[in-house]
């Protein structure tokens, strides 16, 4: 999947659907599949290090951003005791070490999508979809509201 240019309004939009991943996802436990994907980590001291984890380690969903390259970061914590603070996964990243994560968030947004790259540009679509219709009946409700007044335009 080619990246999409990240212009203001896509980071806006990007942050909207993060937000709501949160609202729906937060605290919920995903176990890592089978393998070691390799991840950004953070360590107690502040500092980031790109490490392996080990398939069947539990994560806490706790939120997400958008990165300084203008893509989603997904952040987890450790459900037990580790010598680091949180786990971050782009899309693909979450993808493969936690397929279950896309395909549970799929039905509680109502779009029939389970790989994570797809369903949050499917997201990112409904949510930009949402805003025309908005801007679109707000706009309406203006004109409505001039038409309707007997008194718009009289000096």
């Amino acid at each position: 999947m080619a990246r999409a240019q990240a212009t203001p309004e896509r980071i806006r939009l990007m942050e909207r659907v993060i937000e709501r991943i949160t609202e729906l996802r937060k605290g919920s436990l995903h176990p890592l599949d089978t393998g070691t994907p390799t991840v950004t980590l953070k360590m107690p001291d502040g500092g980031f290090k790109r490490k392996p984890l080990f398939g069947g380690y539990e994560l806490v969903f706790s939120g997400g951003y958008v990165g300084k390259s203008g893509q989603p970061n997904f952040v987890f914590e450790p459900s037990d005791e580790r010598d680091w603070k949180q786990a971050e996964f782009n899309l693909k990243e979450l993808d493969v070490a936690m397929p279950l994560f896309g395909a549970e968030l799929s039905s509680e947004v109502d779009i029939d999508e389970e790989k994570m790259p797809v369903l949050f540009e499917k997201m990112l679509q409904k949510f930009a979809a949402d805003d025309i219709l908005a801007a679109d009946a707000e706009k309406r409700a203006a004109q409505e509201t001039y038409k309707n007044n007997p008194l718009f335009g009289r000096f």
